[in-house]
């Protein structure tokens, strides 16, 4: 927990931009659970009703409104990216300067190179985590939600009932991931 404490401390300048991309997971979490709604619309009252003027409308604005979610996608990835990039620069340098810090006999102490390559490795893994890993999680998780939602609204009784699966799930993801380790 103190890691990632310490980490947000380099997230603080970016505010704004982490604040437009969590803005735009919203946005796209929101498309990625509406537009199954509008297809079971379409195909349950349109189709049936034979409206060829409102299905056009409808498949139109379903159109704008993926191709929008995809430019704003391509906006918050190439964001994402930017800000990852200028995270992991200001971190590099404060683990740079610390290891200027470091005494002489901390470098006769460890092979130099196993430091440099730990670092590598290290400023790598975040940079994967920061790009893909915590952004996909978090709209996933939204998305998620979003279905869940929609589900309840639906039909409760059948919500709950797979809802019940979902700790058997999670039982078998951590199995499984162990014995990938």
């Amino acid at each position: 927990m103190d890691a990632l404490i310490r980490f947000i401390k380099y997230l603080r300048p970016y505010w704004l931009q982490v604040t437009i991309i969590s803005l735009l997971m919203v946005f796209s979490a929101a498309v990625t659970t509406i537009v199954p709604q509008i297809t079971r619309i379409v195909i349950d009252k349109i189709i049936l009703s034979g409206d060829m003027e409102q299905l056009s409308l409808i498949i139109t604005l379903t159109v704008g409104l993926l191709g929008t979610k995809s430019l704003l996608n391509w906006y918050r990835v190439k964001l994402n990216f930017k800000i990852a990039q200028d995270v992991l620069y200001d971190l590099s340098k404060d683990l740079t300067n610390h290891l200027y810090r470091l005494s002489t006999r901390y470098y006769e102490q460890n092979i130099t190179g196993r430091i440099m390559s730990r670092v590598i490795s290290d400023v790598n893994s975040l940079q994967q985590m920061i790009v893909m890993g915590s952004s996909q999680l978090i709209e996933q998780g939204i998305t998620i939600f979003g279905v869940l939602i929609f589900i309840f609204i639906m039909d409760w009784q059948l919500s709950l009932a797979t809802l019940v699966l979902f700790p058997i799930l999670i039982v078998v993801v951590v199995t499984i991931s162990g014995m990938m380790r």
